[in-house]
């Protein structure tokens, strides 16, 4: 059995949502994911502002049995140079076609195409073997931190996508590069947030910067999960303030930054450091350097650069 590779706009998204529903009905995490097993979902996640998306398929008659795929991104680098590259994700082998080294066809197969550019992934135990035998570093640990909310108290209900403003919100802070991290302007936020086909999200900031949240059900009560934060110099506690006073209007008990970077320490602002161990996914971000180079960069991420959530 061989890879194929398909562009998105080839690929049947109902075969594509059976076959990751088979997959994964039986996961840990099959509840929360899902949700955003939906064509609509797809259609959106594969037409990404960069371009579109590509699927390697093992095949078996016309269904697939064993996928990844690719969709492609904007990458900022060192000294101010902007790079397109891809993220893998959809990691899948239906249960009775695993343990025959198909997803390792597949991964090879969409690295062997896109050989010349930067890849990144955000594996899973399950993926992570042949993600670091087919060249993929660990460049980045997401931390989470949890501030819990003094009196949460229910002042609105939550926006509404189409009330949050997206079409006017600025594009983060510009700021040299002096780390690499995904490029992020008003198009892409849009598209991230805006249109994301299943989620609502928050807008919040201005002169403080940009803060980008979410509701989120963990254990019986809502939290908030800050997808993006970009402050401004000096900000960053009126930044933080804004996504509390959000939170808690909202009748929400606490609030999670899930980064492997602020701009100072959490523990200032009342947040708890909370160990891996503790989450359902320890998220840590691989990459691989065209064909498959060492290299040696500085990556900031946080838990919005992963389409999960």
């Amino acid at each position: 059995m061989i890879a194929q590779i398909f562009d998105a706009n080839e690929v049947d998204l109902s075969c594509h949502v059976a076959a990751l529903r088979r997959a994964f009905h039986e996961t840990p995490w099959a509840r929360q994911i899902g949700v955003t097993l939906t064509e609509e979902f797809y259609r959106w996640k594969y037409d990404a502002p960069a371009g579109q998306a590509k699927i390697a398929y093992v095949m078996s008659g016309e269904q697939p049995v064993s996928g990844v795929s690719a969709f492609p991104m904007t990458f900022e680098l060192p000294n101010h140079e902007l790079k397109r590259g891809w993220q893998i994700g959809d990691i899948m082998t239906v249960p009775e076609m695993r343990r025959c080294g198909l997803y390792g066809k597949c991964l090879s197969a969409i690295i062997e195409q896109l050989d010349n550019d930067l890849l990144i992934c955000f594996p899973n135990d399950q993926s992570l073997g042949s993600i670091k035998q087919l060249g993929f570093m660990p460049v980045a640990d997401v931390e989470t931190f949890v501030r819990p909310i003094m009196f949460p108290v229910v002042g609105r209900g939550l926006a509404d996508v189409s009330e949050l403003g997206f079409s006017d919100i600025p594009s983060p802070p510009s700021t040299a590069f002096q780390s690499s991290s995904v490029h992020k302007d008003q198009e892409y936020l849009r598209w991230r947030y805006a249109r994301h086909p299943v989620f609502r999200y928050q807008a919040l900031g201005g002169s403080e910067g940009l803060a980008v949240t979410r509701a989120f059900r963990l254990f019986g009560v809502n939290v908030a999960i800050v997808m993006e934060f970009h402050p401004t110099e000096g900000s960053w506690s009126l930044l933080l303030k804004k996504v509390h006073n959000w939170a808690r209007g909202n009748g929400m008990v606490a609030s999670f930054l899930m980064a492997n970077w602020l701009p100072v320490k959490p523990i200032r602002s009342g947040y708890l450091f909370v160990p891996s161990a503790m989450l359902p996914k320890r998220q840590v971000l691989y990459v691989r350097y065209p064909q498959g180079r060492t290299v040696h960069l500085h990556w900031k991420t946080q838990i919005g650069d992963w389409d999960g959530l």
